[in-house]
């Protein structure tokens, strides 16, 4: 099951949890298109991507550092840690 992590999203990039990967360490995804990007919160680091330019890469690396306290927080509300 897919979860927003945001209400807003950020030229056209869509950031989301998986709400079966609780036994990883706190992430979000982003997707934009076909594309998508999974990223670590703390600290922001990106695991992998598929199909986003570099442009896109460097976008959804600046909206998780921009959102990432509000994605940790809504991290440990989803899955209650």
């Amino acid at each position: 099951r897919l979860h927003d992590a945001h209400a807003a999203h950020h030229r056209g990039l869509s950031p989301f949890f998986f709400s079966l990967e609780e036994n990883e360490p706190p992430h979000v995804h982003v997707r934009k298109g076909g594309g998508k990007a999974k990223l670590w919160l703390s600290p922001v680091e990106l695991v992998h991507s598929r199909h986003l330019n570099r442009q896109e890469l460097r976008r959804a690396h600046e909206l998780t550092e921009e959102h990432a306290e509000e994605f940790l927080k809504r991290w440990q509300e989803y899955f209650d840690r």
